[in-house]
């Protein structure tokens, strides 16, 4: 009777497309799926009333028997390998070892299922040279970067962010910027409020402003908060990347002041000038060039 079922299972079994086989107390193979068999390359009579040691050799069966008989006991117990094929490709596999229990709640055998997982190892291999890449930037970055919860807490600052705030990231970590007190309540109610809006929008925001270093110069500043996102497209943390943009803002200042001068050299000069752009277009007269033709650059 129990044979008979064992049979009607068959069919349930090779619908499933993973290696899938059922051992007894004395670890003897009693079920298994097609996968199963063509996973060791053995066929049915082959493996009927084997051992798991008689299919893997002794050598395997001492790498995994501490999770065989741990199943065995009652609780499930995954094994991982790695194998190699004749061109050097490498697949790694995990062996689930589940405890299968009868009304009485004692083990009967155990569920052996091998899952194929290259995949995920190889995606886990890249996300993780990819964080080990990410932090060596950040940590040698001179840009001060720093990455915020929704609670607009600080969960990391590079060393930059301590150097030229003179606090150290320790004490940063978990704080908020009221908390912290570098900024005025504010500018603090400020970046809160631009935290948020990025969780909401899952969109980059650009900030200028100016602030006093640790060496209390004045300096500017620009940053750009940037949404990290999970896998599923909703924001985790925003990032902030901090740039100092002092020497730019003088740059521009000073451009600024030229221009000023240059228009007022223009304006006041007895001789008549016109200014005319590259298409052909009149965009300045001065009051010498006005008085000169009587009309202004409105008539033009």
């Amino acid at each position: 009777m129990e044979n008979q079922h064992h049979q009607n299972l068959i069919p349930i079994l090779d619908a499933i497309p993973l290696p899938i086989a059922y051992a007894n107390l004395n670890e003897k193979h009693i079920l298994f799926n097609h996968n199963y068999l063509n996973f060791y390359g053995i066929n049915k009579e082959h493996l009927i009333n084997n051992s798991i040691k008689d299919l893997i050799g002794i050598s395997n069966y001492s790498k995994r028997e501490s999770h065989i008989k741990k199943a065995l006991s009652g609780e499930l117990s995954v094994f991982e390998y790695s194998q190699s094929d004749n061109h050097g490709s490498v697949t790694h596999y995990e062996i689930h070892h589940t405890p299968i229990k009868n009304n009485f709640q004692t083990v009967d055998g155990i569920l052996i299922t091998i899952i194929d997982i290259t995949s995920q190892k190889m995606l886990i291999d890249t996300i993780t040279k990819k964080n080990e890449y990410f932090k060596i930037f950040v940590e040698k970055s001179k840009d001060m970067i720093s990455i915020h919860d929704k609670d607009f807490r600080y969960i990391y600052t590079n060393p930059t962010n301590e150097r030229l705030s003179g606090i150290s990231r320790e004490f940063c970590t978990g704080k908020t910027f009221k908390e912290l007190g570098l900024v005025s309540e504010e500018r603090a109610d400020q970046l809160h409020g631009l935290i948020l809006k990025i969780f909401n929008d899952a969109k980059d925001i650009e900030l200028t402003y100016e602030g006093i270093s640790v060496d209390g110069v004045t300096r500017h500043f620009r940053t750009d908060f940037i949404p990290e996102l999970n896998s599923t497209g909703q924001v985790d943390a925003v990032i902030s990347i901090t740039r100092e943009i002092t020497d730019i803002h003088h740059v521009k200042e000073a451009l600024k002041s030229s221009e000023i001068r240059y228009k007022t050299i223009i304006d006041q000069s007895p001789f008549s000038i016109q200014i005319i752009n590259l298409n052909g277009v009149t965009i300045h007269v001065n009051q010498a060039w006005k008085n000169l033709w009587g009309i202004t650059l409105n008539d033009i």
